[in-house]
């Protein structure tokens, strides 16, 4: 019997994949979104697909008719969007794009959706360690990671009297699927000397929607900061080398370097690997 279902943004490959497979043998019934490709066929651990664009309003606004007959038990906002950016000539525009994707468009949905949330409900807000220390060419993505941090916090306090809870992951350099050799700077930039694996961050968002973490929100990890995963040590000067490797990845990969389209998990600069869908 399931335990309720959980909606998951982005929710084909790389970490949401892992999060989603996670969730699905915890005994929820999963349903993903994609932006604009369907997958071919769901998957084992995803029951079905909805379209949807996290940076347009009236895509939002369609999502909640499906989910009128629906309870939803969770929400994880993990859909979002990267932009590199020129500093000496920087596009507003650009700054403009990622907000709308990644801060707005969680905001946004999870309004569209509050009613649908069952009292004992969780939202996870997928955030990124950039949201702590910036970005080298990234400045617009850490900044809207930052400031899901903070909304995660504000909309913990909206939701408290619901006894929903809010809370925000934020990892760091994680290893995936999509076959890129990390470069050492990207060990070197991590407390325990590794890189992560997705399902160490399916593991963290599996707690944190349980009953186990029913005292957690407001991001909850000791001083009120979202849980880090995958501590980065300070860049000492390879902003720029990590920067340029970054790049060179997300073009091996044929992906979109202005914008990942439904990016699973964070791409984040210098500190965080999962290029898109």
């Amino acid at each position: 019997m399931s335990k309720g279902t959980i909606l998951v943004t982005g929710a084909s490959r790389g970490i949401v994949k892992a999060i989603s497979q996670r969730l699905y043998q915890d005994g929820y019934h999963i349903i993903g979104t994609y932006n604009s490709t369907k997958p071919a066929a769901n998957s084992a651990e995803i029951h079905n697909f909805v379209q949807l664009d996290c940076g347009d309003d009236d895509s939002i606004e369609a999502i909640a008719p499906a989910f009128s007959d629906r309870e939803l038990h969770g929400i994880v906002n993990n859909a979002g969007t990267i932009e590199f950016e020129d500093f000496r000539n920087f596009d507003l525009k650009s700054w403009r794009r990622t907000f709308a994707v990644n801060l707005d468009g969680v905001l946004k949905l999870t309004l569209a959706l509050k009613d649908r949330l069952s009292a004992n409900g969780s939202i996870i807000n997928i955030a990124s360690t950039d949201g702590f220390i910036g970005g080298f060419d990234t400045m617009g993505y850490a900044a809207s990671k930052a400031a899901v941090i903070n909304l995660t916090k504000s909309l913990a306090i909206n939701f408290g009297p619901q006894n929903i809870r809010v809370n925000a992951v934020a990892p760091g350099w994680i290893q995936t699927d999509m076959g890129t050799k990390m470069p050492e700077v990207a060990i070197d930039h991590t407390a325990l000397g590794r890189l992560g694996l997705p399902e160490e961050i399916a593991g963290v968002v599996s707690f944190l929607i349980s009953s186990d973490s029913s005292y957690i929100t407001g991001a909850g990890a000791a001083g009120g900061t979202a849980p880090w995963i995958g501590c980065p040590r300070p860049c000492s000067g390879n902003a720029a080398r990590t920067a340029s490797w970054l790049r060179a990845a997300v073009a091996d990969h044929g992906l979109d370097a202005r914008r990942l389209g439904d990016p699973v998990g964070d791409l984040g600069n210098a500190q965080f690997l999962d290029p898109g869908l």
